[in-house]
């Protein structure tokens, strides 16, 4: 008699810990998680042409190495009223046949360009600028080698 008491006992107090225990929904719990880390939304600002410390050699990494199956996606810094991305070929390896020494890859702030199906080659070292016209006219220019390896 006394062991099925330790048992009901033990049973109401599982029962009343699992039930309180469940009584936050998911939503809740990733709320309560995510509130330790930050109270307020955290507003991040791109670099700018107009900023006090830009500078237009930092643009672009010194260099971009990528497989003919990869996507390349970069993105130039704001306030620019006209972009430009090209690549001139520097380098390739015998026997590649290239159709184009320069190629215009975008005139957009940001661009995905999926190697196949572009006219760049595999095996190949390409120069990549990008070139940002300001609202002054006046223009920022940098550039960085581009490395496309052959396919995986």
């Amino acid at each position: 008699m006394k062991k099925n008491m330790h048992r009901a006992f033990f049973a109401i107090v599982m029962s009343t810990l699992l039930f309180s225990a469940c009584a936050n929904d998911v939503d809740s719990m990733v709320e309560n998680y995510n509130g330790n880390f930050s109270s307020e939304k955290a507003v991040i600002k791109g670099p700018s042409i107009l900023d006090a410390d830009f500078q237009e050699g930092s643009m672009l990494d010194l260099k971009y190495t990528v497989s003919y199956d990869s996507t390349l996606c970069l993105t130039a810094p704001s306030d620019g009223v006209k972009y430009e991305w090209t690549a001139t070929l520097i380098e390739s390896a015998p026997g590649v046949v290239v159709p184009s020494a320069t190629v215009t890859l975008s005139t957009s702030q940001s661009f995905q360009l999926f190697i196949r199906n572009s006219d760049l080659q595999p095996w190949c070292v390409y120069r990549l600028t990008l070139t940002v016209t300001g609202e002054d006219l006046k223009t920022y220019t940098d550039a960085a080698r581009l490395i496309v390896t052959s396919a995986l």
